[in-house]
């Protein structure tokens, strides 16, 4: 792979965990709020927040992230909410299984988020939005 192949997946990857990142910081906030103000049970309170923020969260990847063009497929979306929700039952399960041990239900979701990271980007790089799974393509000869 050519350094600049590597220096395009290095910001793609940056740019994701600020996108992911900001997500999550949001996301807290809205289940610690949904949780503790209007005492929602805290999985629900993820489902919930997870399902009202993706749209933000594939825009922003979208854009920013991927610096994908044009007119938004329809496709990408419904490969970003398929991979969504099937990371939306692990976070699920891997937060249920922290708070079981002991760990409050914010800093659970927190380390599973990051836990997920690396693994979303590659799903969501690859499958979600399409890209050249081989990082970028090789100029013709």
């Amino acid at each position: 792979m050519a350094r600049r192949d590597w220096r395009r997946l290095a910001a793609e990857g940056l740019r994701f965990c600020l996108v992911g990142g900001l997500m999550v910081l949001l996301n807290n906030l809205i289940v610690v709020t949904l949780t503790e103000i209007l005492h929602f049970y805290y999985l629900l309170s993820i489902v919930l927040c997870t399902l009202g923020m993706t749209l933000v969260s594939f825009l922003l990847n979208r854009q920013w992230t991927f610096r994908k063009s044009g007119a938004m497929a329809g496709s990408e979306l419904i490969r970003y909410m398929l991979c969504v929700l099937a990371n939306l039952g692990v976070v699920i399960l891997l937060t249920w299984m922290l708070v079981r041990l002991g760990l409050p239900y914010y800093w659970s979701n927190l380390i599973v988020a990051a836990v997920m990271a690396p693994t979303n980007f590659l799903v969501h790089r690859i499958w979600s939005f399409a890209m050249d799974p081989a990082i970028v393509p090789q100029p013709r000869s």
